[in-house]
């Protein structure tokens, strides 16, 4: 029997109960950093705000890239998008790729300024 969960929603504990015991961690971490939380599988800690979890690490190291660094748009987490989107006063709603794309045009903007 399989179960529709939706990965772009915060997950219920039923749902990451589910996911957990069937060993689909990735979806987990996954789920996690789209909804821009901390996740704790099984003892493995991940840190989805720094994007330093599991294999799926940029560097592996702790360290989160530089705004403005050449990886900084390919490695930021949804939290680092809205932080810097929340510096700016604009909108923080939407995936991650909408959050980048509105960071970007606002760069842009600063720019042309």
């Amino acid at each position: 029997m399989s179960r529709n969960i939706d990965l772009t929603k915060s997950l219920s504990d039923e749902d990451r109960k589910y996911l957990e015991t069937r060993g689909r961690m990735h979806e987990i971490e996954q789920a996690d950093a789209l909804a821009g939380a901390t996740s704790v599988v099984e003892g493995y800690e991940e840190a989805s705000e720094t994007g330093s979890a599991g294999s799926g690490g940029a560097s592996g190291s702790d360290q989160a890239p530089e705004f403005g660094s050449e990886t900084w748009f390919e490695t930021a987490t949804v939290p680092m998008f809205k932080e810097e989107l929340k510096k700016r006063n604009l909108a923080v709603s939407g995936n991650r790729d909408e959050l980048a794309e509105r960071l970007e045009e606002a760069l842009l903007e600063e720019d042309d300024e």
